[in-house]
């Protein structure tokens, strides 16, 4: 009995996986983004504030 229902649930588990998996990748590329986003920034800032100190 048990093994015929979660024969009929896998592809929704599978899908539900796949579904988590997806948000948890974008999360992780956005994250990187702001991340370079601000190691950009530093850098500038960096590079600037050398720039004016010379």
């Amino acid at each position: 009995g048990g093994l015929h229902k979660w024969t009929i649930s896998r592809p929704f588990l599978t899908a539900l996986l796949r579904a988590c998996v997806q948000v948890l990748c974008e999360e992780k590329e956005t994250t990187i983004k702001k991340l370079e986003n601000v190691e950009i920034e530093s850098t500038t800032s960096c590079m600037l504030s050398t720039r004016s100190t010379n």
